[in-house]
């Protein structure tokens, strides 16, 4: 029938009527679809710059992880990262736009592993639940009352959680 049809590799085809409305959402889908996935890219490179600066790889791991976090408390960062994209993309475009963040993830601990740094151990299954309680961090710290206090205590709990695995 009447509409635009567009395929995407996160949700398949969508099709909008062709109407003035439908091709505004489509745009409006686009142009969020580009701002989350450029703001990954900001991101991670703050986080590698971060990691970057420790040799350890475990303290680098540890160093990119606070990073975002932090990085999490800009209101532009949360705005989109946090709260709009997700709304408005869904859980699963939202994983595979972060799929690149869950592989620097992976490859970190794998570092870590290969350097002795933490205990040989899946990968994927540690990279899936770290992943986890980072970004449910960055968002418990971007809603609570007093960031900074949330902020500070967030970043103790990570550095205790990740120094347990350590060797």
């Amino acid at each position: 029938n009447e509409g635009l049809v567009v395929s995407t590799p996160w949700r398949g085809a969508i099709v909008a009527p062709l109407t003035e409305r439908g091709v505004t959402e489509l745009q409006a889908f686009r142009r969020l679809l580009e701002v989350f996935a450029a703001e990954q890219v900001r991101l991670g490179e703050a986080i590698l710059g971060e990691a970057a600066a420790h040799p350890d790889p475990w303290d680098a791991f540890e160093a990119g992880c606070g990073s975002f976090i932090e990085a999490c408390q800009e209101p532009g960062v949360q705005r989109i990262t946090l709260l709009d994209a997700p709304a408005a993309l869904g859980w699963e475009t939202i994983r595979e736009l972060e799929s690149g963040s869950m592989k620097m993830m992976e490859l970190a601990i794998e570092q870590a592993i290969e350097a002795g740094s933490i205990e040989p151990r899946p990968v994927r299954p540690l990279a899936h639940l770290l992943f986890g309680a980072v970004c449910e961090s960055a968002m418990v710290v971007a809603r609570a009352p007093d960031q900074d206090a949330a902020l500070k205590e967030a970043l103790a709990e990570l550095h205790r959680m990740l120094n347990s695995l350590a060797r």
